[in-house]
């Protein structure tokens, strides 16, 4: 017996360095998620949960430690493993996002070349590119000498700086309620109404408005107009796209009568198709009608139920509406804020609030059977009305399929019963399925945002493309074709001045004026309060300004003069925007932007844009995001 006691003894006064030890590897644990470590943080979880084992296999062999001793190394395990997994859970989710950023956009190119000569093509760090300012030309590493500035571009992965960047963009360049074809942010080239331009009219929502992009030539109508004009010549076809996000094909049929179809007088009428488009959005006329039991109300029934203000909801996104939220933002949060968001954007699910449309229940169902949902006849009747509306005016849908959305034949087969033609999108199609190995988010358009990104949207102009230009191609050259200089501009607040020959155009930045606080936001998307945001943050990874020219311009490439007039800031950063084959923003390096400074660079149907930034990186989520006022003038030829 003596022997024995011993032995328990023993090993019971070893249990407080077994503790110890335990509670440093947890600490160490922590550390090495912190330091982005995922590697290490691999190997160390595999040897903590080995140690976890242990500790258990020993406290169950030991018979003389005291029950609550006993259970508090046992609840100690378990939190440790539950932090383990939130950690892996926390690196995964990082991994995920930065894959999503760096599919779409990255910083890591070569040195911005700025000569005469060099345009915006990319070449070694190693070869010195001359910057033009004014009459004196210096070398770029010198230029980059004794300026405080961040010459580094860091794209966020942070979804709550996406959430808050999506919600400025939205309200940046919201349009008006009901159908529009232009954003605010558009420059529109001069009308010409005697043209033999084939007309193409688009329809759409989320899709075909661009949800995501400040550059509207990146969304798949532009693309198919780009690829129009390299074919068949500039202007040989006029594309109006016209856009409400959240709509349906019962909108769709609602806007599009007899005398809207002859105000836009098309050859050929095509729909952005979701494979969701049948279901009601809520917004429809005739089922607004249906709540209010009035003609009167209407308007003020039809409200998108995507953008209705949800109390409860927020409750549960701030942690106030239930135990499991609290705790996930005031202590999760601190150490893991990717895996605490996903956690509470999930248990906050907005689908299971009593306001939508729909109940998660109800989407299942009439996913899987469209033809029982009570909405199925109001969709075969939209089809119906267009196709009547339209008169001999040709109407097709291109399917803008994603891996968000579940695709029932049937939804195609009404379309194609009904006289609209469905459109074959090999390019999409092609994409989807390779998608499906790199892991579905890939091509979202940010972290926290589900809609095509640029490659899925360069594919949806491929398709649509191949269709026009073998089944309606256009001959007709238009040599008096009067175009913009530029397309589109961010932040669309900015004043812009054209020179009568458009040749010159000026630029003034103020975001103390009327238009900069009306576009300020203080709330993103899910109504989740945040501090104002006066311009684009997230797709550069510091507050700044975009400029992108017209493509039909860019068919012949030509040298940009920029000048920095003036500015309250000394100081700012001046990056080039070209796309790569996939549709992938590509950034130059930040190089110091003066005042007084003139770069002269080269732009074509590759580097199409150009950004004036702040010198300091960084989105901050708890702060104002903001950019000291500028003028810019831009001169061509």
């Amino acid at each position: 017996m003596g022997p024995a006691v011993l032995h328990n003894r023993h090993h019971f006064s070893s249990l407080p360095s077994a503790f110890f030890y335990d509670a440093e590897l947890f600490l160490v644990l922590l550390k090495l998620h912190l330091s982005h470590c995922s590697y290490r943080l691999a190997q160390t979880s595999i040897f903590l949960l080995f140690k976890l084992l242990a500790v258990l296999v020993f406290l169950s062999k030991v018979h003389r430690v005291p029950f609550r001793l006993k259970m508090f190394f046992i609840i100690v395990a378990v939190l440790e493993v539950g932090v383990l997994i939130v950690a892996n859970y926390e690196n995964s989710l990082r991994s995920s996002n930065r894959n999503v950023v760096t599919n779409n956009q990255t910083g890591e190119t070569t040195s911005l070349s700025l000569s005469l000569n060099g345009g915006g093509n990319r070449t070694p760090d190693s070869e010195k590119q001359n910057l033009t300012s004014g009459e004196i030309t210096f070398p770029q590493d010198q230029a980059m000498k004794n300026v405080s500035v961040d010459t580094i571009l860091e794209i966020p992965d942070d979804v709550e700086i996406w959430h808050r960047d999506n919600a400025y963009m939205a309200k940046q360049l919201e349009s008006p309620t009901g159908f529009t074809k232009d954003r605010e942010n558009s420059v529109s080239s001069p009308e010409d109404n005697e043209s033999e331009a084939f007309k193409i009219l688009i329809v759409g929502d989320s899709f075909v408005w661009g949800w995501g992009f400040y550059d509207t030539d990146r969304v798949w109508h532009q693309i198919l107009n780009s690829k129009l004009s390299d074919k068949f010549g500039a202007g040989s076809y006029q594309i109006e796209a016209v856009a409400h996000q959240g709509t349906s094909m019962i909108s769709y049929s609602e806007y599009l009568t007899v005398d809207e179809i002859k105000k836009h007088d098309p050859d050929l009428i095509v729909i952005g198709f979701l494979p969701n488009d049948w279901q009601a959005d809520g917004s429809e006329k005739r089922i607004c009608r249906g709540k209010t039991g009035t003609g009167n109300s209407v308007e003020s029934a039809c409200k998108l139920g995507a953008w209705y203000t949800r109390p409860e909801y927020v409750k549960c996104l701030e942690g106030r509406s239930n135990f499991i939220g609290a705790t996930l933002r005031r202590v999760v949060k601190p150490f893991f804020p990717r895996a605490a968001n996903s956690l509470i954007e999930r248990l906050c699910d907005p689908k299971s609030f009593p306001d939508d449309i729909y109940s998660p229940n109800e989407l299942r169902e009439m996913g899987n059977d469209p033809e029982q949902s009570p909405y199925w006849q109001m969709y075969l009747d939209s089809i119906s009305a267009i196709r009547s509306n339209a008169g001999i005016v040709p109407v097709v849908a291109l399917p803008t399929s994603t891996n968000e959305y579940i695709s029932n034949p049937v939804v195609y087969k009404a379309l194609k019963s009904g006289g609209i033609k469905v459109i074959q999108t090999p390019a999409t199609i092609a994409l989807l399925s390779g998608d499906r190995s790199r892991g579905q988010k890939m091509l979202w358009i940010n972290p926290a945002d589900p809609h095509p990104n640029p490659e899925l949207h360069y594919a949806y102009g491929t398709d649509i493309f191949n269709y026009i230009s073998t089944t309606y191609p256009n001959k007709a050259k238009r040599s008096d074709y009067s175009m913009s200089l530029l397309s589109n501009f961010s932040p669309s607040s900015m004043n812009l001045s054209v020179s009568k020959d458009s040749h010159d155009v000026y630029f003034g930045h103020d975001p103390s004026s009327w238009a900069s606080m009306r576009q300020t936001v203080s709330n993103d998307y899910r109504t989740v309060p945040t501090p104002p945001q006066v311009v684009p943050c997230a797709p550069y990874g510091r507050p700044h300004a975009r400029f992108v020219f017209n493509p039909d311009v860019l068919t012949t490439a030509f040298t940009a003069k920029i000048t920095l007039d003036d500015a309250d800031e000394t100081t700012l950063v001046f990056s080039t925007v070209s796309y790569g084959s996939n549709g992938q923003e590509i950034f130059s390096r930040p190089v110091p932007f003066k005042l007084g400074q003139t770069f002269s660079t080269r732009f074509d149907l590759s580097t199409t844009s150009f950004i004036v930034g702040s010198a300091a990186t960084g989105c901050p989520v708890g702060k104002t995001i903001n950019l000291s006022a500028f003028d810019l003038s831009v001169s061509v030829g």
